[in-house]
């Protein structure tokens, strides 16, 4: 029972604050996704090329966001931390938007699969930035503290719900659905 109530207070605490309110609003936007458009690209590579597919496309993602990321950090840190989330924001929503209008037209895999590089590589960007405005936005240790307590749980929360949310549009639309949905929270 302590633990619920800790959580509700770490809640509270946030939810006092436009500011981190919103701030962790993007978070679990952003979060649920990525979630979701990694369950989405997968099964566009699935139909593309199977298991080989899935696992090249996820291989490369990761290999370009981790050689490219740590030049694009040392950008973003001198850049106002707002500014770096809604670019990432921008560039996520653009790219998996236009992914998801080459899917829904049946257009080239490769070309969603590009797509979905560069909305990797910006995604890398979001958590740093993101610790680093919390810490500016909060008033107080507890407040901090409060806040990295909520941003976990959207975290977990946001891994389990956009795979779910995926499965639904999955389900009901198709894989386009997904890519579109993913762009909009972006």
């Amino acid at each position: 029972m302590a633990g619920i109530r800790d959580w509700a207070t770490a809640v509270g605490e946030v939810a006092q604050s436009g500011p981190l309110r919103r701030a962790q609003a993007s978070f679990g936007a952003m979060w649920a996704s990525e979630s979701a458009f990694m369950v989405g690209l997968a099964v566009v590579a699935f139909r593309d090329g199977g298991v080989v597919a899935v696992g090249v496309v996820t291989g490369v993602r990761m290999a370009a966001a981790a050689l490219i990321a740590p030049f694009l950090a040392t950008v973003a840190d001198r850049v106002r931390r707002e500014l770096v989330l809604t670019g990432v924001g921008v560039v996520r929503a653009v790219t998996l938007g236009t992914a998801a209008a080459v899917t829904a037209a049946d257009g080239p895999a490769a070309v969603t699969y590009a797509l979905a590089v560069i909305a990797t590589i910006a995604q890398t960007l979001f958590r740093p930035a993101h610790s680093a405005l919390l810490t500016a936005l909060c008033t107080s240790p507890r407040q901090l503290t409060s806040a990295n307590a909520v941003r976990g749980m959207l975290d977990s929360l946001a891994t389990l719900g956009g795979p779910a949310i995926a499965a639904v549009l999955l389900a009901a639309i198709g894989p386009a659905a997904v890519l579109a949905a993913c762009a909009a929270a972006a």
